[in-house]
């Protein structure tokens, strides 16, 4: 029954997310202090009131207190919410008229705006009412912390909940009210979104501490802390409370450095028979999380490697652990893994180890982990092809030339898209290779940053973009005569080809390559983890040797000495790109059963963390392709600009006034944490390289080392910024990136005139990627750089695109014409007219929430994509009512396509057909002749058979006697 607490709907674990009211920190303080009153959030019987606009997905939390029979949710339109959580957000002041009536315009306030500082410090000490239940502050994450977000939750809660999430831990006799920061982010590591779950007896795991290699005499950029006092003359409005005191700031300069690094850095091995048991044996990687605990683990032949090294009792391990059989070690985990170990005097020993396993145990020494995510191919022609960023290309000393020849591939894919008389197969072939993205809902990870390419395809407008491109394959697999007709011609050369060029314009230009997950030094780490005949490891830090040799890492997504480009997100300089030699060793491909998206790589010989922007192995992804164009250029530089390397640490800890309470001091720390800006970090020192590179032929050789030298602070604090939300630093990132602007507006790089021509897009005031017509109006200016970016623009803005080549045919002109005979009542033409302006609604609706919503975070993009799906079934039963056979279905499309100039309502219409035919009685097929015939594919052939070439790659059609019919297609789909 709607809105009725849930009591056993369906297997818990099977729900994957509930709806949480997200509401604003003023609109609280407005109602609960100025108001004196509740703030009330209710449900209709029919809709989710505005505010349940946050999706919490399933996570340990919530796994927890529903064990306990704590958790309350109730079902609503076949989804479910809770009250027990609300999220608070602090994105704007309260304003007030002379009435102390909220406003929200600036022409009707009459009061001092009451400010977040305000808000925020009152809402973290006195927590607030709302529907008659009081909430207190609870867990902040990293990534919701960058954000300005809060969790708080039930008052009656908190307590059994906060003692869970401890784990143990004693504030005030351990180590976690020293420093705040970390604490607070390892405390909700099990707020992370989770996919599956599994129990795993912690005693079994093996705890081995880090392996830190020195890497001698590396020649970089070194940036580092410098002691200078602050201009106290010019306070900065952004400058936070925990930062006003700070006297260090970032200096860089050419330097021989011995550089430290972790090698096994967030990364565990986990044995294969526990991905086979989970199902996840064709994958080669699990994200795990626990209470304090983050591992990204891969899979590993341990038992095998054991037998194969004669080690048949744990204590010929390395390491601590609780079990004494040797077939009970599942999983290896790194000192970094366990952060309760940063919580705990003492560190990393067998006592606070046991802690931790005694405190997360159940009555059968088992535990909950959770899987947040696995490894996955891109989404671009079977996983075989990936995007470029804009970065990286800018990075490069790509000439007009060089830009030409790089998207003259991707040119010549669109036109064979464009061209619907002559290589209509290609259509197809993209659009199957849309639908077979699979249909994931990404939630704000609360403690990881997807990579640039995950966060593209989580944020793909759904509304205009997927189901039309669905109905488009659907209508082709049917009647390949659909590409003829007004309907189709619209969308390929309205949609489809122009949010290509769009992508071209954004410097995501399709390669040969993949997004590949770091794994560091894996048959190192097998030798680290057991010992030898004198009882020390078989791989020696302090002596290390590596299978790889400098410039080497080992994917098998790429053929055995291939050149590989690569670079990580966030990436900002020449120096963060990696250009390496692939090499395939064989002793991992024995012990390891990884995917062709995950790569090793190596530490001991290479200086690739610092290169990667600072990388570790907690799941973080490096963009790989062997594109010619890209490694021939990056090896053009590769030796000229040194590593950007961060030689400063985090803070020891943070320096507060003691006196005040622990809430006090976490609002003054998630003050500071909030004003995050590393895209504007990152955008700087872009602009920065645009001008290198428009310079670097004429300008003095200082000069350039000067300005390098500015973007390699970029480079180091932009990681910083990142990370200040899990620990803290000794000097401000926002006072640094406030001084480098200075230095580029000083020396005439920064200001007004002063940015390459593609700047427009991605820095200007209306926050958004231009339009094509917006984009070729910029082409009027002469403000063009020698810099990359600007020549992939002018190589696009040249490139020869198809035009249309044939008029058209109207869509109703192939559908069966059968209802054309008949004589409909004017009771008829009204029915018709009310399902029309129901779709209409529905589109007009979309349009608005397009226009006026940014889909800016991944979790409101999951509840928009929630919404659109109840608008289309409230849409739907509207259809239902009115349109109650083919015949009135086909008389509906006829007067939808004398009306629908932009196609939109139609494509709605054809949508909602195609996912409620079960129920209407009619399908898209039923729209066409029986003698109707598909459109057939295309398969990748061998160089022999090609009809067609794309990217390198040899396509051949498909037979037509091959295509399904649309009965047929009908049938594949009902039983799908």
């Amino acid at each position: 029954m709607a809105n009725k607490e849930a009591k056993q709907p369906l297997a818990f674990e099977k729900i994957e997310s509930f709806r949480t009211i997200d509401v604003q920190g003023a609109d609280l303080y407005y109602e609960n202090v100025i108001l004196n009153r509740d703030l009330k959030v209710k449900n209709s019987a029919f809709a989710f009131h505005r505010l349940f606009k946050n999706l919490m997905p399933q996570n340990l939390d919530i796994i927890f207190l529903n064990e306990k029979g704590k958790f309350k949710y109730k079902e609503l339109k076949g989804e479910y919410y809770s009250e027990d959580f609300v999220d608070v957000c602090f994105d704007y002041t309260l304003k007030l008229d002379e009435n102390n009536k909220q406003v929200f315009d600036k022409d009707d306030v009459k009061k001092d705006p009451i400010s977040t500082t305000i808000i925020r410090k009152y809402l973290y000490l006195n927590g607030f009412d709302l529907n008659k239940h009081h909430y207190v502050r609870y867990k902040r994450a990293s990534g919701s912390a960058r954000n300005g977000h809060c969790l708080f939750i039930r008052e009656e809660l908190f307590n059994l909940l906060n003692k869970w999430s401890k784990t143990g831990l004693n504030e005030s006799k351990d180590l976690c009210n020293d420093n705040l920061t970390s604490y607070e982010a390892y405390k909700a590591l099990s707020l992370s979104s989770l996919i599956k779950t599994f129990k795993l007896n912690p005693y079994h795991i093996l705890f081995v501490k880090d392996a830190k290699v020195i890497l001698k005499n590396q020649k970089v950029i070194k940036v580092y802390e410098e002691d200078k006092l602050l201009d106290s003359n010019k306070k900065d409005k952004k400058k936070d409370d925990l930062e006003e005191n700070t006297t260090k700031v970032l200096a860089a300069k050419e330097s021989v450095e011995d550089i430290e690094n972790n090698i096994f850095d967030g990364e565990g091995l986990l044995d294969k028979e526990v991905f086979k048991e989970q199902g996840y044996a064709h994958k080669g990687m699990m994200l795990l999380r626990n209470r304090f605990f983050k591992c990204c683990a891969f899979n590993t032949n341990l038992q095998k490697w054991f037998k194969d090294n004669g080690i048949t009792k744990t204590s010929q391990l390395n390491g601590y652990t609780f079990t004494e059989n040797i077939k009970d070690i599942k999983l290896v985990v790194s000192e970094s893994c366990l952060k309760y170990l940063k919580m705990t005097k003492g560190g990393f020993n067998k006592k606070n180890i046991k802690r931790w396993c005694d405190n997360i145990v159940d009555s059968e020494n088992q535990s909950i982990f959770g899987v947040v995510k696995t490894d996955k191919p891109t989404r671009f022609f079977h996983g075989q092809m990936v995007e470029t960023t804009y970065q990286l290309l800018n990075t490069l000393e790509l000439l007009h030339a060089n830009t030409g020849a790089l998207i003259a591939p991707y040119v010549e894919y669109i036109n064979y898209i464009r061209d619907l008389k002559n290589t209509p197969y290609f259509i197809r072939y993209f659009l199957e290779g849309e639908a077979k993205e699979e249909d994931e809902e990404y939630y704000e990870d609360e403690t990881e940053d997807l990579s640039d390419d995950e966060l593209v395809d989580s944020l793909l407008d759904y509304s205009r973009y997927t189901f039309k491109n669905k109905i488009c394959l659907d209508l082709l697999k049917i009647d390949k005569n659909v590409i003829k007709t007004n309907l189709f011609k619209y969308r390929v050369y309205n949609g489809i080809v122009d949010s290509l060029k769009l992508k071209l314009y954004n410097g995501r230009v399709l390669v040969n390559g993949t997004y590949s997950t770091l794994f560091g030094n894996p048959m190192e780490y097998l030798n680290y983890i057991i010992l030898d005949k004198d009882n020390k490891p078989l791989f020696d830090a302090n002596k290390p040797s590596s299978i790889f040799k400098e410039d080497e890492l080992h994917s098998t997504f790429f053929a055995n000495g291939t050149k590989i480009v690569g670079s990580r997100a966030p990436h900002s300089t020449m120096g963060n790109v990696l250009l390496a030699i692939n090499a395939i060793k064989p002793e991992i491909v024995k012990y390891f059963n990884l995917t062709n998206t995950i790569v090793c790589v190596d530490a001991v010989n290479n200086n690739i963390q610092q290169r990667l922007s600072g990388s570790d192995y907690d799941s973080d992804t490096m963009l790989m392709t062997d594109n010619d164009v890209l490694v021939k250029t990056a090896d053009k530089n590769y030796k000229k600009f040194l590593v950007p390397y961060a030689s400063y640490k985090p803070a020891d800890k943070v320096v507060i006034d003691e006196n005040l309470s622990i809430l006090e001091r976490l609002d003054i720390i998630d003050r500071s944490i909030a004003n995050n800006n590393v895209g504007a970090i990152v955008n700087l020192s872009q602009l920065l390289n645009s001008h290198l590179w428009n310079i670097h032929k004429k300008a003095k050789k200082e000069t350039i080392n000067e300005l390098y030298q500015k973007i390699c602070i970029l480079s180091c604090l932009s990681g910083a910024e990142i990370d200040r939300s899990k620990r803290p630093f000794n000097f401000n990132t926002y006072s640094e990136y406030k001084a480098i602007l200075k230095y580029a507006t000083d020396h005439g790089y920064a200001g007004k005139d002063k940015k390459p021509l593609f700047f427009s897009n991605i820095s200007n005031d209306e926050s958004r990627s231009l339009t094509i017509g917006e984009i070729e109006t910029v082409f009027e200016t002469e403000n063009y750089f020698k810099t990359a970016m600007d020549f992939l623009w002018k190589a696009i803005y040249e490139a020869k695109f198809l035009a249309t080549r044939s008029e058209p045919i109207p869509f109703c002109s192939l559908i069966n014409q059968d209802y054309t005979t008949k004589k409909f009542s004017s009771d008829i033409y009204r029915q018709i007219d009310e399902a029309i302006k129901a779709l209409v609604k529905l589109d007009r609706s979309i349009f608005i929430r397009k226009k006026v919503k940014k889909k800016d975070k991944r979790k409101s993009f999951a509840v928009e994509k929630k919404n659109f799906y109840i608008e289309v079934r409230n849409c739907y039963d509207e259809i239902k009512k009115h349109v109650r056979n083919i015949e009135m279905a086909r008389l509906l499309l006829n007067r939808l396509e004398k009306r629908d100039t932009g196609y939109s309502t139609t494509f709605l219409f054809l949508y909602i057909v195609s996912i409620f035919y079960s129920d209407l009685g009619y399908s898209l097929a039923s729209f066409f002749p029986y003698t109707a015939k598909g459109l057939p594919g295309l398969e990748e052939t061998s160089e022999k058979n090609k009809q067609y070439i794309i990217f390198n790659k040899y396509y051949l059609r498909v037979k037509e006697e091959d295509s399904k019919s649309p009965f047929d297609v009908l049938l594949s789909v009902i039983f799908s």
